[in-house]
C-alpha cells in the first residue's frame, strides 16, 4: 500500500458510500515549495477504506500496511466510529429543551434513558489508559463487556474477574 499526501489540512475519518475512509499513520512532513519558492507543511500516510468500521475490519485492512503499530490510530478510529453511530442514534435535544421548559421531570427522565440506551448500544473502544468503574461499557475484540470492578489497564479477555462479556 502506497503512502497518501493528505495536503496542508490534517486529515481526519470520513464516511463514504456507506462505509469508512480512515487515514493511519499520519505524519507531518515538508511539501515541496510552490511556483513562489514559498515552503509548507503538509500530511501524509495511508488511507484505509473499511466497509465497516468494527476491529475486524481494522485489523485486515491494517495487515497490508507496513509492519507497525497502529494501535493509536484503531483506538482513535474506533472511538470516531462509536461517535458517528451514538450522534445519529441520540433522540433530538429538542425533547430534553422542552421537558426544562415545561419543569417535566418525566419527559426530562425519558430522555436521559434514551441517551443511556444509545450509550449502552454503542460502547467506546476499550482504552488501557482509562479508569473504569463498575458498570462501565467497553467493546473490545468485537464483543461487549461490563466492568465488574474498578480497574485501568486491565484488558477485558485477559483478567478474570474484572470484566463480563455481555
Amino acid at each position: 500500500m502506497n503512502t497518501t499526501d493528505f495536503g496542508p489540512v490534517k486529515p481526519s475519518i470520513a464516511t463514504f458510500y456507506g462505509g469508512y475512509r480512515v487515514p493511519v499513520a499520519l505524519q507531518q512532513v515538508d511539501i515541496p515549495a510552490g511556483a513562489d519558492g514559498s515552503a509548507a507543511q503538509g500530511w501524509r500516510g495511508y488511507l484505509l477504506e473499511l466497509a465497516g468500521l468494527t476491529e475486524v475490519e481494522f485489523d485486515r485492512a491494517a495487515g497490508e500496511l507496513p509492519p507497525g503499530d497502529y494501535s493509536a490510530d484503531k483506538l482513535a478510529a474506533l472511538t470516531e466510529a462509536v461517535r458517528l453511530q451514538r450522534k445519529a442514534a441520540y433522540p433530538p435535544v429538542e425533547e430534553y429543551v422542552d421537558g426544562v421548559v415545561k419543569d417535566d421531570a418525566a419527559q426530562i427522565a425519558e430522555y436521559k434513558a434514551k441517551c443511556l440506551a444509545v450509550k449502552a448500544d454503542h460502547p467506546l473502544p476499550w482504552d488501557a489508559k482509562a479508569a473504569y468503574k463498575v458498570g462501565d461499557l467497553v467493546s473490545h475484540a468485537d464483543k461487549r463487556w461490563k466492568a465488574t470492578s474498578n480497574n485501568t489497564g486491565n484488558t477485558p479477555d485477559d483478567v478474570v474477574g474484572d470484566w463480563e462479556a455481555i
